[in-house]
């Protein structure tokens, strides 16, 4: 009974600290990133970490680091126009992202081809 009772206590009280719930995402300041620039996603690649924005400048390519991509018509801002590793504010979903710039102020039809360079070379 001993036994039964030891095994029975710890788990009970695991089970009661588990949550179904979200985690709660810290708030964001929309104020300093409604400043920056604003893109939407017009595509996805579902294979890998790489989405396309539009731009007011042309097409950037990015891929997503932690595993989160945005969805097509997402609206994103952030440096959208200059190369390498930042955060973007994903205001549809209301997260931000870190996010590394591969191309930018690139044509549809080429950005669509670099997605497809980028997703085929992996």
């Amino acid at each position: 009974m001993k036994k039964l009772l030891l095994l029975l206590l710890p788990a009970s009280m695991l089970m009661a600290s588990c949550t179904k719930g979200d985690l709660p995402m810290p708030p964001v300041n929309e104020e300093a990133w409604l400043g920056k620039e604003r893109g939407v996603v017009v595509s996805n690649a579902f294979t890998c970490d790489f989405f396309v924005v539009e731009t007011a400048f042309g097409y950037s390519v990015l891929r997503s680091w932690g595993g989160f991509a945005p969805m097509p018509g997402s609206v994103v801002y952030g440096d959208l126009s200059r190369w390498g590793v930042s955060n973007f504010y994903v205001r549809s979903e209301g997260r931000i992202i870190t996010a590394d710039v591969r191309d930018f102020r690139l044509g549809y039809f080429q950005a669509m081809d670099a997605l497809g360079w980028y997703c085929g070379s992996r």
